[in-house]
C-alpha cells in the first residue's frame, strides 16, 4: 500500500475515534446511552446533537456510518440534524448546549496530541472562568470520566 493510501486510512481511522470520543463526551453531558434502541426523546435529541457535533469536527464520517453506528438510517438523520440546524437560531438553550460541548470536545480532542498539557490547562482556566459552580462540577466530572475511561486516547 503507498503512502497516500496509508495517510487516507490511518486519517478515516483517526476520525472514527474521535466519532467515539465525541460520542462519550455527549452521552456523559446528556447522562443517557446513545446507542440505547429507543425513540426517547431525550435519548434521541441528544443523538441528534451528538451526530451535528460529529458532522462539524470531522471531514470524512457518512451519514451512512453514522446510521449504522446508532442503528438508525442514514435518511433519517440527515433530516433530524437539518431540523437541529433549523431551529438552532431561535432555541438559545441548544446554543449554549452545543457551546458547551463544543468546550469539552476541544479539551478532549487535544488532550497528549495537538495541544500541550500546559495549552489544555490555559483552555481550561478561560472556559472554567466563565461557568457557574455547578458548570464546573459537571463539566469536571465529565473531564475526569473521560479520562478515566480513554486514559488520554490510549486504546
Amino acid at each position: 500500500m503507498n503512502n497516500k493510501a496509508q495517510n487516507i486510512l490511518l486519517n478515516l481511522a483517526n476520525e472514527k475515534n474521535f466519532t467515539e470520543e465525541i460520542t462519550k463526551v455527549v452521552s456523559d453531558y446528556y447522562g443517557v446511552n446513545l446507542y440505547e434502541d429507543t425513540h426517547r426523546r431525550d435519548i434521541s435529541n441528544a443523538r441528534h446533537v451528538c451526530v451535528y457535533l460529529i458532522k462539524e469536527h470531522t471531514k470524512k464520517i457518512s451519514y451512512q456510518y453514522l446510521g449504522d453506528k446508532f442503528g438508525r438510517g442514514s435518511s433519517a438523520l440527515i433530516l433530524s440534524v437539518n431540523k437541529l440546524i433549523e431551529n438552532l437560531e431561535f432555541d438559545k438553550q441548544r446554543q449554549k448546549e452545543l457551546e458547551e460541548l463544543n468546550n469539552l470536545i476541544t479539551l478532549c480532542d487535544g488532550y497528549g496530541n495537538s495541544k500541550s498539557k500546559k495549552g489544555l490547562i490555559n483552555d481550561a482556566v478561560i472556559l472554567l472562568n466563565d461557568l457557574n459552580p455547578a458548570q464546573i462540577a459537571q463539566f469536571y466530572n465529565i473531564f475526569n470520566n473521560y479520562k478515566n475511561t480513554t486514559d488520554g486516547h490510549q486504546s
